[in-house]
């Protein structure tokens, strides 16, 4: 038999054994949060809190595994609006990715300016509303307060989450023209010049978003997505093997063709 009648036959295989090394990964099925011990092996007994449903398991059990991350990279354009854009944003990542596999979105890293800020501080409540146009504090005298400055910053830091179904939560830091600094939850932003963004998603975690009684607002709830795995080496040589006799016989018929 001519070695040259084998070509066909002997790409096929190929193509077909590659397609299965990078085949997709099957999906174990797994309770989303891990179960909270009764003992910690260093901290001995651990008590409940219940002040709060968030405070019920201690912050370090609740901290799920993530799969690979991925960075999404976007630019805001003048007079923009920060907040609208970067939440529009993470809804776009989020539609193209299933719910099965990530449903969490995080700021990376951001630069840019803004001519426009509001921003909440330190120890402020729901009660105060973000209604002023000026400059000064809005709310209450004691520190409680929600402040809108109009003129240009550099973006220091910003960082924050969102979630799937709407929430987020954003911090910012921003710098005057003295290299004075001033942070807090972010609001609102007018964008000046530029804001370059990296947007980061983790697989196999979900941010969810629920109430919590002692602070009066959704906290985030971080939960474990079901776990991708590969299939067992039983699976995977029956692949090969029907990968392989599909490879010859398709080769075959090829060649009695000619």
């Amino acid at each position: 038999m001519d070695l040259k009648n084998l070509n066909p036959l002997i790409s096929l295989i190929v193509y077909l054994i590659i397609q299965f090394i990078i085949a997709k990964p099957t999906v174990e099925s797994r309770k989303h949060l891990p179960q909270r011990p009764d003992k910690d092996p260093k901290m001995g007994e651990m008590p409940l809190s219940l002040s709060s449903p968030l405070e019920r398991q201690p912050s370090l059990l609740v901290v799920p595994p993530s799969g690979s991350v991925t960075a999404h990279i976007l630019r805001l354009h003048p007079g923009e609006s920060l907040m609208a854009s970067l939440r529009s944003a993470a809804d776009v990542i989020l539609a193209r990715i299933p719910p099965s596999r990530c449903s969490s979105v995080f700021v990376m890293t951001a630069v840019g300016s803004l001519q426009d800020a509001t921003l909440r501080l330190a120890n402020a409540s729901k009660k105060n509303l973000p209604n002023a146009g000026s400059s000064e504090s809005v709310g209450s005298s004691r520190g409680n307060d929600i402040c809108r400055w109009r003129q240009r910053f550099e973006i220091v830091s910003l960082v924050g989450t969102f979630s799937r179904n709407g929430g987020c939560h954003l911090h910012i830091s921003l710098s005057d023209s003295e290299g004075k600094t001033i942070g807090g939850h972010l609001i609102d932003g007018e964008v000046f010049t530029t804001v370059e963004v990296v947007l980061g998603t983790a697989d196999g975690v979900e941010f969810i978003r629920e109430h919590d009684e002692a602070t009066g607002y959704r906290e985030l709830l971080p939960r474990q997505l079901p776990k991708e795995s590969r299939p067992g080496w039983w699976v995977r040589s029956g692949q090969l093997f029907l990968a392989v006799a599909f490879g010859f016989s398709v080769g075959a018929s090829i060649l009695r063709r000619r």
